[in-house]
């Protein structure tokens, strides 16, 4: 159906009809980027079901399968989508125990699993996954040469 696009949340409706260049620039970048996202075969429009301005202006998307967020930040979002299709083969068959991928940090993809969703599924066993440990974090550096993960732990003081 060529009517098919991602609802886009996030966005005050009396702000908008203030006419908030702010609003109106970040409406005509998701605009830009549902284009961009029409033209690609890996992670296309059809695997967003949502598009969502944040509280800081950041925009995220939300995927068809899972609802997992991808968070996008502000900017470039072209190269981050770019890099996220690079790895999207992979993580696709993961998406139900994906909590988010953060795309926000440069030449890197964070992927933070869901621990309840990874331990009952078996995805991950062993090692790290099955400890008692909460809030973990991971870290996926993509290089031409290497691929490197790491893995952190949030304490109560947020610190990694």
């Amino acid at each position: 159906d060529s009517l098919d696009y991602p609802v886009v949340t996030g966005f005050d409706r009396e702000v908008l009809q203030k006419g908030d260049s702010e609003s109106s620039r970040q409406l005509k970048s998701i605009i830009a980027l549902i284009d961009d996202l029409k033209q690609r075969e890996i992670f296309g429009l059809d695997q967003v079901s949502e598009i969502h301005r944040e509280t800081g202006g950041g925009l995220c998307l939300y995927t068809y399968r899972g609802a997992v967020k991808i968070r996008l930040g502000r900017c470039d979002f072209e190269q981050k989508i770019d890099r996220l299709e690079r790895l999207y083969a992979k993580l696709k068959k993961r998406l139900p125990v994906i909590d988010y991928i953060d795309l926000n940090v440069d030449e890197r993809i964070i992927v933070r699993i869901e621990r309840a969703s990874a331990q009952t599924s078996g995805w991950c066993q062993g090692g790290i996954m099955s400890n008692k440990r909460e809030n973990l974090i991971v870290g996926l550096d993509i290089g031409t040469t290497k691929i490197c993960c790491i893995v952190g732990n949030k304490t109560e003081e947020d610190h990694i």
